[in-house]
């Protein structure tokens, strides 16, 4: 009788399968590359958009040699204009540097930004060799964005790429929906496999499952957040600068705020195994901000019921920070910061409260200060700088051919050693985010002494800082009074786009005093001037945005509300006549010009634009008031009456009691005007007023 056969144990059995599976999958993987299937790309679990190439073949090369890569015209809104050949010539460095608006070298160009001058540093450095540093900073580009570029430009045989970003993860809106759900296991064993062919294959032959979590869509182009546009109550009231309607739309939101410091790191990963596969070194550097100088863009107590007693307190330690009663000021926003541990304005204001000693500041006083400071940035419910575990991501993906350019820690120990701390601020930057040329130079020498360190260039200490005296002195002269003055006003734009619109209105004057004529410039100085109520200075400014046609409608709108403000009747009669040729449904027009037509007593008219308002939107306790007495004046007294009672109900004014009393006089209701006029003696009424009522009170009683 034959021996039974020995079974096999479990783990041989399952470890003959898994070798099975195995070598059949990587044969099946092998003959798909025989065959010309492609190895895809990553594709980005979190977000989904179609995002056109970034460069296109230039029609026709100025020199007709070599063909030439140019930045898409369509992508100039965003993107500086650089031009490079298709084909590398032997000898040539090339490096592309992607980012945001700093790489891109707002508020200037790309001549003072970091990439800039790093260009004209290697080309003073290695004469005789063609420098291309290539600058692709996107205006208001994050991570996610920028992994689209870097794929591409993996394309154009780099010898570096350098990487600046973490300030733009939060102005877009990105909702992640499902993929919250999802495990982060889950998320990056099926980014694994999504990197075979096989998986490829499959998930194009048998379709995606319906019930799989798929990734947000977002435009083809940065749609921020503070771009939101102004609901229809707040175009009827204008005031100018607009305020950051998109600002409203910020909250606080941990979940959504882990989501995107984990799609920043997976986006990180992604442009460092872009830069490995085609073995160049990828330099990231870390993002830089204005710590000392920048108040947070929103904030939110960490208890609602708390926020207005939170909001006084503030004011209170603020009033008391400005007339030098530093003590009781830190004392204050001590015991708010405790009370309200999240809100970010209070952690703001303790971390300037502290640095502002009058004596040297202490060991114990810097430390604290900064760590409030940060928690600022981190409690931001706008956050517009790079929040901690951003920059902890760039520190995390590092390896050896990711290398670290600690521009944040070269600022750090600058600011220590003229200061005693390391709050950096405006010393260092021009507004939130966007440093001063100088530092941009400093960031340039930086990148080129790590490509030396890499072996990207070779050059010694004492010629790299012989280059860098020269470029120092080279982007000096590229601040031409043209170039300063625009900076300084889109530097100002972009502060009123985010909200702070008194920083950008001090901005604009600076820029309208170098730019007299320039018109964006002079519409945000007219709109900030408008806010203190110097308003002949505002009035000129205002005027002199209307010579400008990119501005046009705003200026017009502006100007006529300032001669409003100030009472030219005659002359903001015919501003608002210009603002209507300008947008002819803008009811606001209407109103002004309906009471301006009333104060020089052109009744019918002025009734006849008033309507036209009310009708197109406005509903305004001005608007109620002008009607009411331009209707009494065209002699509709029953209508009028109803008006006049209507907005005395809701609230006393002595004005309309005043008219209101003059028409129950034409209506022979003497006993209730005599009451109305008998209410205005009380002494809070204004002395001109209360004259006016008792010489017709007194009248009346002689009758």
């Amino acid at each position: 009788m034959a021996k039974p056969r020995p079974r096999l144990p479990w783990w041989k059995k399952s470890a003959f399968a898994a070798i099975t599976c195995c070598l059949f999958f990587t044969a099946l993987e092998l003959m798909l590359a025989l065959c010309g299937v492609r190895l895809p790309a990553d594709a980005d679990p979190f977000v989904g958009f179609d995002q056109q190439s970034l460069f296109v073949p230039l029609a026709s090369p100025s020199d007709g040699g070599e063909p030439v890569l140019q930045t898409r015209r369509a992508k100039l809104a965003w993107f500086n204009d650089q031009q490079f050949s298709v084909k590398k010539r032997p000898g040539t460095l090339r490096i592309f540097c992607l980012g945001g608006s700093t790489t891109y070298g707002r508020p200037y160009a790309d001549s003072t930004s970091y990439v800039g001058q790093l260009r004209e540093l290697l080309s003073i450095a290695l004469p005789g060799r063609p420098i291309e540093v290539i600058n692709c900073g996107g205006v208001s580009y994050a991570s996610y964005r920028l992994t689209k570029v870097c794929h591409e430009i993996a394309n154009y045989e780099p010898d570096a790429i350098v990487l600046q970003t973490g300030h733009n993860e939060f102005l877009e809106e990105r909702t992640y929906g499902a993929i919250r759900q999802v495990p982060a296991w889950r998320r990056e064993l099926t980014r694994l496999a999504a990197r075979t062919r096989t998986f490829q294959l499959l998930d194009r032959s048998l379709g995606s499952r319906g019930d799989a979590p798929r990734p947000a869509t977002l435009a083809s182009e940065v749609t921020a957040i503070l771009d939101h546009p102004a609901t229809a109550q707040e175009q009827s009231s204008p005031s100018a600068p607009r305020r950051a309607v998109g600002l409203e739309a910020y909250h606080r939101d941990d979940a959504l705020r882990e989501r995107i410091v984990e799609h920043f790191s997976w986006n990180l990963r992604r442009m460092a195994r872009i830069a490995d596969d085609i073995g160049v070194p990828l330099l990231l550097v870390t993002p830089a901000c204005n710590l000392a100088d920048c108040e947070p863009f929103k904030s939110e107590p960490s208890i609602s019921a708390g926020t207005a007693e939170s909001a006084e307190q503030l004011v209170s330690a603020q009033q008391l920070l400005a007339v030098g009663r530093r003590p009781e000021a830190i004392a204050q926003l001590q015991k708010l910061v405790e009370q309200q541990p999240r809100f970010a304005a209070a952690h703001y204001w303790l971390g300037r409260a502290l640095l502002a000693s009058p004596d040297a500041l202490s060991a114990d006083e810097a430390v604290r200060a900064r760590r409030h400071l940060l928690r600022a940035i981190e409690e931001d419910v706008c956050p517009l700088r790079a929040i901690d575990p951003l920059v902890k991501a760039m520190h995390d993906v590092t390896g050896d051919h990711v290398r670290l350019v600690d521009f944040r820690g070269l600022l750090e120990d600058d600011c220590r050693r003229r200061h005693g701390h390391t709050c950096v601020g405006q010393a260092y930057f021009l507004d939130h985010v966007h440093p001063r040329v100088h530092w941009h130079g400093a960031l340039a020498k930086q990148l080129a002494a790590e490509l030396a360190d890499m072996d990207v260039i070779s050059i010694n200490t004492a010629d790299l800082e012989t280059a860098g005296a020269a470029v120092d002195q080279w982007a000096e002269r590229q601040l031409t009074p043209e170039r300063r003055g625009s900076g300084l006003r889109n530097l100002a734009k972009v502060l009123n786009w985010a909200g702070k619109h008194l920083e950008a209105g001090e901005l604009a004057l600076e820029a309208c005093r170098i730019l007299p004529n320039d018109p964006e410039a002079n519409l945000l100085a007219a709109g900030y001037l408008r806010e203190f109520q110097r308003l002949d200075e505002a009035i000129e400014h205002a005027r002199r945005a209307t010579w400008g046609s990119p501005v046009l409608a705003d200026a017009c709108r502006l100007y006529a509300l300032l001669l409003g403000d100030a009472q030219r009747w005659q002359e903001a009669e015919a501003a608002a006549r210009v603002w209507l040729n300008t947008s002819p449904q803008e009811a606001s027009a209407h109103e002004l010009l309906g009471i301006a037509l009333a104060n020089q007593q052109r009744w019918p008219d002025a009734l006849t634009e008033l309507r036209q308002a009310e009708q197109n939107g406005i509903d305004s306790p001005r608007l109620r008031a002008a009607l009411a007495i331009a209707t009494h004046h065209v002699g509709d007294l029953a209508t009028a009456a109803k008006r006049y009672r209507a907005l005395l109900d809701a609230s006393f004014d002595a004005d309309l009691s005043y008219n209101y009393a003059l028409l129950l006089i034409e209506q022979q209701r003497t006993d209730e005007a005599k009451q109305l006029l008998a209410a205005l003696s009380a002494d809070h009424i204004a002395p001109e007023m209360r004259q006016a009522a008792s010489e017709l009170l007194e009248q009346l009683n002689r009758n």
